[in-house]
């Protein structure tokens, strides 16, 4: 066993690389040439030799470090490689800053914006500053439960922007899909709130009669460059609205 004087005096040898002073239970401390000194914990999982660092001496005391050889002993008893375990938490803490509703929603646009025309992703961008930032940008993502998103649509909804409210719990919807995808939520909560905003409002457009007319629109609609899938809606809106005139007029 260690004593406090131990540590405190130990020296490695000239032509040594390192001096490892055991303690008990696998501890022991390892004097570098240039006179650091630091702390292991020897175990076998597997019946192959592994080492936790515990520090650093005098920062870590004799008796600090045999409290944090014990607690390793349990872990490592209970089934959990404390290695394994340590380096799982160094992850969680450096994803911890990556993971807010901000950031993945940043990434998310930075990684789509290219295959998104212009003007959708302006849109997209200032809808999420504008109205989701103030309130769940800081958030991390598994942290934005239904009711919290909600309430921030409720703010959207109160000064009567409809459609904006929809768009920003469609985007939002995006913003968990991507977290899903990139290991930063387990869940889209946008999901759950499907029926809970005020119907969109509906502009009903008078019906185009003039060919030429008809004709402008259909090649507006060729050379739209946004998503695909609102381009084909926007095709089969006006193969519908043709064939209605068709069976109205009698052809």
């Amino acid at each position: 066993m260690l004593t406090d004087a131990d540590c405190r005096h130990a020296t490695c040898p000239d032509g040594l690389k390192r001096l490892r002073l055991s303690d008990a239970a696998g501890l022991y401390l390892e004097v570098s040439p240039g006179g650091s000194k630091r702390w292991f914990w020897r175990y076998y999982p597997d019946g192959k030799e592994k080492r936790l660092a515990l520090g650093a001496y005098p920062h870590t005391s004799l008796k600090a470090v045999r409290e944090a050889r014990d607690d390793a002993r349990k872990l490592h008893r209970s089934g959990t490689d404390p290695v394994q375990k340590r380096r799982a938490e160094k992850i969680q803490k450096v994803t911890a800053s990556d993971a807010t509703f901000e950031a993945v929603a940043r990434d998310l646009h930075a990684t789509m914006k290219s295959d998104w025309s212009e003007v959708h992703a302006k849109h997209w961008l200032r809808a999420m500053e504008k109205d989701l930032f103030p309130w769940l940008g800081s958030l991390a993502l598994p942290e934005v439960t239904a009711p919290i998103l909600l309430h921030a649509l409720r703010r959207i909804e109160a000064r009567g922007a409809i459609n904006t409210a929809h768009d920003a719990r469609e985007f939002s919807g995006q913003v968990f899909m991507y977290g899903i995808a990139t290991c930063r939520c387990e869940r889209n909560v946008a999901a759950d709130l499907r029926g809970a905003l005020k119907p969109l409002a509906v502009k009903h457009m008078g019906a185009l009669t003039e060919p030429k007319k008809v004709g402008d629109l259909l090649r507006a609609i060729a050379g739209y460059q946004g998503q695909p899938i609102t381009r084909a809606a926007l095709q089969l809106a006006s193969m519908h609205r043709r064939s209605n005139r068709r069976v109205s007029s009698g052809r």
